[in-house]
């Protein structure tokens, strides 16, 4: 018997027996822009007891394809491990309550998996103990199923018509009612904040690659629609969405009516976020402009706290200059995104703390088709 098929038959006799209270539960989504084509949402919580004192990680994995591991979290270090076409949406580890999710964006993933989480914790006698728990979801039927890729066929040559037609007016709308507006890229060296407000360091011709989102093309400048920025009229909603490795990690859809480009980004108009928080914590600094001081230059500034360099807690900034105040905002290749991993604001000294490739604005119009 192979090593995979031993490791999955002991699962199986852990699972059994076990009494656990390991909670695992599938969404299925509907792949789209706004999601970054997620097509289920995992999500493994385990329910901390009397005499049981953390949590030290998760173990994901697909048991439906060969005991294929999608992911391994860990509470300490916000280290991770995680396979492709999988990322983390959300990881929260307190004293009562440890819990994770992972978005899927592989549809083979989605349709035909079945998944286990193996839950490692201690006890008040620190003793390493295991729980666990399967789902099994109700997949399509063959012939649901089979409607579903044909219809997914269909749409992958609408989009490569789509693509096509970009490629040669690069400026028109990006997904159905969405238009890029602009992209900032991280460590160029160039202004985020001026490119955005003047166009200054852009030059006349960027590459393809700048105009756009979620593909692994070259960009090594900013991009400005200057159509939309210099005739923003009629904008129903803005999204503010930060990429990594360009997949869309977090998002904040703004209310766009009667804004003007400089001052759309205001916590007075939040419709949605990736941050849980975000409506309801206090915030000092939440704007475009930001905190622009001879010494630091703080922009796209989404800030709660500042409480001295150790205790200033926020959700996203754009770090535009290379000297700061604060030891963890300098950076010799400016501009650097920072950002809040967790769904809630952060210290930004934590862990749960990371950098951004890209960030892009996207703008939708009321005079919608």
């Amino acid at each position: 018997m192979s090593q995979l098929r031993l490791r999955f038959a002991f699962f199986m006799i852990l699972v059994a027996l076990t009494n656990s209270n390991v909670l695992l539960t599938y969404d299925t989504q509907q792949p789209g822009f706004l999601n970054n084509f997620t097509c289920g949402l995992l999500t493994c919580e385990k329910a901390l007891s009397t005499g049981e004192l953390y949590v030290e990680k998760f173990n994901l994995i697909n048991i439906g394809q060969n005991a294929s591991k999608l992911a391994t979290i860990f509470a300490k270090y916000g280290k991770q491990v995680m396979a492709s076409e999988i990322s983390l949406t959300e990881k929260s580890f307190n004293r009562s309550m440890a819990r994770v999710q992972l978005a899927i964006h592989n549809s083979l993933i989605c349709f035909r998996g079945s998944f286990l989480c193996e839950v490692s914790y201690r006890n008040d006698e620190f003793e390493s103990l295991t729980d666990m728990s399967i789902e099994r979801p109700n997949h399509e039927t063959p012939y649901s199923l089979q409607d579903k890729m044909e219809s997914l066929a269909e749409t992958i040559t609408s989009l490569k018509y789509v693509v096509e037609e970009l490629r040669q007016c690069p400026d028109e709308t990006l997904h159905k009612d969405w238009t890029l507006a602009f992209r900032g890229t991280s460590g160029i060296k160039k202004s985020v904040y001026d490119a955005y407000k003047l166009g200054l360091g852009i030059p006349e011709d960027v590459e393809s690659g700048c105009k756009e989102v979620g593909q692994s093309l070259p960009c090594a400048n900013h991009y400005r629609n200057n159509t939309s920025l210099d005739n923003w009229k009629d904008i129903f909603q803005v999204a503010l969405v930060l990429y990594k490795n360009h997949v869309k990690v977090k998002q904040v859809i703004f209310d766009g009516a009667g804004s003007s480009y400089m001052n759309w980004l205001t916590k007075a108009r939040v419709l949605d976020s990736s941050w849980t928080d975000m409506k309801t914590q206090v915030s000092n600094i939440f704007s475009i402009d930001g905190d622009i001081r001879p010494e630091l230059k703080r922009v796209f500034l989404l800030n709660s706290v500042y409480g001295g360099c150790p205790n200033d807690v926020g959700w996203f900034m754009a770090v535009d200059k290379e000297t700061d105040g604060c030891n963890w905002a300098k950076n010799p290749d400016f501009p650097m995104f920072l950002y809040s991993m967790s769904n809630e604001r952060e210290n930004y000294n934590s862990d749960n703390i990371s950098t951004a490739d890209y960030f892009a604005i996207f703008v939708r119009n009321f005079n919608l088709p």
